[in-house]
């Protein structure tokens, strides 16, 4: 279900998110999924979309509304403005079979699912009615799972964005830990900061130097980041 709040333009998602299970997408629903290894119980999540008309202190102030809302167990905030890069390489398409060199080419690029890092970038833990928080910047590295022999000029200009590049990342998140939470008496709470990715795949064509045609070398994962997923995890008495 989508919801727009006022004055802001925000999309707001609850979901129950399993392992693997559906999670829709920035402003529409996606086929995939977000791949979250974090916890392989089922989880209370709540996405949200900044608009980039937003100021800083009105995406700090919405994020930490959400965030002191103990039945939300997983609060992810995915800014869409970050996965904008200007890429002026150009992909390596051109074929010259007769030349001593093996000629690459990198097609096919469509979306992939969301996935959620499996290790945090910022963390705090307290007790009973201590405020955590985390605010800091990461720089959180683009990756690719394979290059099949292409360079990485081919696969930027393919992909849109730098295959080398990293994306900066404003964690900012505060929350007081309740006394209970669903009629648990709560000792300590963790607070943990993790990259969300958008992932595109890639197909990868070589042509050898003595042929007049290409062959399908494997296909890959570039992923990059674009969002932060807060996650709550209660010790009880």
């Amino acid at each position: 279900m989508f919801k727009k709040l006022p004055r802001i333009m925000i999309v707001v998602l609850s979901v129950v998110m399993l392992v693997g299970g559906i999670l829709p997408s920035v402003g529409y629903a996606q086929d995939g999924s977000i791949n979250n290894e974090i916890d392989s119980e089922s989880t209370k999540s709540t996405v949200l979309t900044l608009d980039d008309s937003m100021t800083v202190s009105e995406q700090n102030s919405m994020i930490n509304d959400y965030l002191s809302d103990p039945n939300v167990e997983e609060l992810i905030v995915l800014d869409e403005s970050l996965l904008i890069e200007n890429n002026d390489t150009e992909n390596e398409t051109t074929p010259t079979p007769r030349a001593i060199i093996n000629q690459y080419k990198v097609n096919n690029v469509r979306g992939g699912s969301d996935v959620t890092g499996s290790s945090g970038i910022a963390t705090a833990i307290g007790e009973v009615g201590i405020l955590l928080n985390i605010g800091q910047t990461k720089s959180v590295a683009t990756t690719v799972s394979a290059d099949f022999g292409a360079s990485n000029a081919a696969l930027s200009g393919a992909l849109g964005y730098s295959v080398t590049g990293s994306t900066s990342i404003t964690i900012s998140g505060q929350y007081r830990v309740p006394s209970k939470v669903n009629g648990k008496k709560v000792k300590t709470c963790k607070m943990t900061a993790y990259p969300v990715y958008k992932t595109k795949l890639y197909d990868v064509h070589k042509m050898p130097w003595n042929a007049f045609s290409w062959t399908k070398m494997g296909t890959g994962k570039a992923k990059k980041a674009y969002g932060v997923s807060y996650k709550k995890v209660y010790t009880y008495k």
